[in-house]
């Protein structure tokens, strides 16, 4: 039932808001965690509606009833820990300050050693890491389609000249030796660093290195390509994406196309970086594999991404925009909570078939033995809120439940990777 008060309405209008609603996939009402019912104001449905339909999507239909389940992958069966590890805050005697793909490798290392199965991280996507000082979690990502670039190991880029540390000792023994890491001086020196070392790998890089370059850009293809655009733009305008002129709002061909040809070096220099982090990220799946570890990577992946990130940028139509993501009152924070975080649409998502699910899932599984996703019941329902309203007055949005969880299951069989909901949250019947 919609809210008491609109009892007072014309019954035909009481319907039409309650087909409205359902049509849409919101939830009028819920159990609360004391079992008590929220009924979802009149004005936050109306706002939530128009989001959904924000460019030009149309109300979907899925399947209400689960199917029948699809088995994911379930590994060997055996009892088996790994070691949880927050990979920036690593020390080692040999990172600028935040810890890095070398670094995790040797605690693979270490790990095969003591007899664990391999380690657990929180999300390594890609962060605004220019702004790292005030937008450092790895809960609110840029990308969860691309990589932090300050888990690079700069100093295991082949194009990486050591000289260049010869006046950057004194800050790197700084950073290395702080209590806390300081993200915004770490981005500062690594990303002059990488840029060094992209100049000299587009004068002198070897031919070897120049074809898996290529390689790695085709196999990425255009979703590499936008995320390179974005954060070419995103250097030139200071302002959120859909305040930027208007060729740039929406990266359309013919748009990343131009850029790419007035903007070479800047394109380049992205696609460079997410090239070296994946290879060093291949890497440390190589070792947890030839050590014959259980699960090796176990990597996380955020709910959703800022809105004013890369994802929200590529896929414009399959994500929530004017919404942001959140939890009801419960007995942790009664006045509720707002993430600040986009999510997808689920009407965008079904007329996408769910490619950019999969292609989400994809980024992690395909070097991870295991995957946690995090707040599962996501997959069910996100509890979101009109931007401007409090917590208090966000409603419950249905998802395909089913059809997700089968997607997970396909993309866990297709890379032999266990998939593991985390379980927080106000649960439906």
């Amino acid at each position: 039932m919609l809210s008491a008060r609109w009892g007072s309405f014309r019954g035909e209008i009481f319907m039409d808001l309650t087909e409205l609603a359902a049509r849409w996939g919101i939830e009028p009402s819920y159990l609360d965690v004391q079992g008590r019912r929220r009924d979802a104001d009149e004005g936050t449905i109306r706002r939530i509606v128009e989001a959904l339909s924000a460019g030009g999507n149309q109300p979907a239909s899925w399947h209400e009833k689960a199917r029948e389940p699809e088995l994911a992958y379930q590994g060997d069966g055996r009892k088996c820990w790994v070691l949880a590890v927050q990979l920036y805050g690593v020390r080692s005697r040999r990172n600028w300050g935040h810890g890095d793909f070398s670094d995790l490798a040797n605690l693979l290392e270490i790990v095969a050693g003591l007899g664990g199965a391999g380690i657990g991280l929180n999300p390594l996507h890609a962060q605004f890491y220019d702004r790292a000082a005030c937008s450092g979690s790895p809960y609110s990502p840029n990308s969860r389609l691309f990589l932090n670039p300050l888990y690079i190991d700069i100093e295991a880029i082949e194009e990486f000249d050591r000289r260049h540390t010869a006046n950057l000792i004194a800050d790197i023994a700084r950073l290395r030796e702080a209590e806390l890491v300081d993200y915004a001086a770490v981005a500062t020196l690594k990303t002059a660093a990488l840029r060094a070392a992209y100049r000299h790998f587009a004068t002198n890089g070897s031919d070897e290195r120049r074809q898996d370059f290529d390689s790695y850009r085709r196999e990425r293809g255009r979703a590499l390509e936008s995320f390179a655009a974005f954060e070419t733009l995103r250097a030139q305008h200071s302002v959120a994406w859909w305040k930027w002129p208007d060729e740039w709002r929406a990266p359309t061909d013919d748009a990343l196309h131009t850029l790419r040809q007035s903007h070479t070096d800047d394109i380049g220099f992205h696609e460079f970086l997410q090239w070296n982090a994946e290879r060093q990220l291949e890497r440390c799946h190589d070792i947890a594999h030839r050590h014959g570890l259980a699960i090796g990577l176990y990597l996380d992946t955020a709910i959703g991404v800022d809105a004013g990130g890369a994802d929200a940028w590529m896929a414009q139509g399959i994500v929530l925009r004017g919404l942001s993501v959140g939890a009801p009152s419960d007995q942790f924070n009664p006045a509720g909570q707002d993430w600040g975080l986009t999510a997808y649409n689920p009407h965008g998502l079904v007329a996408s078939c769910f490619e950019p699910f999969r292609q989400m899932l994809r980024s992690a599984m395909r070097y991870a033995g295991a995957v946690r996703v995090d707040h599962v019941l996501g997959l069910m329902r996100l509890f979101v809120i009109p931007h401007g309203l409090p917590a208090s007055q966000g409603a419950y949005l249905r998802l395909p439940f089913a059809e997700m969880l089968a997607v997970v299951a396909e993309e866990s069989r297709r890379w032999n990777c266990i998939a593991i909901g985390e379980d927080l949250g106000t649960v439906p019947e």
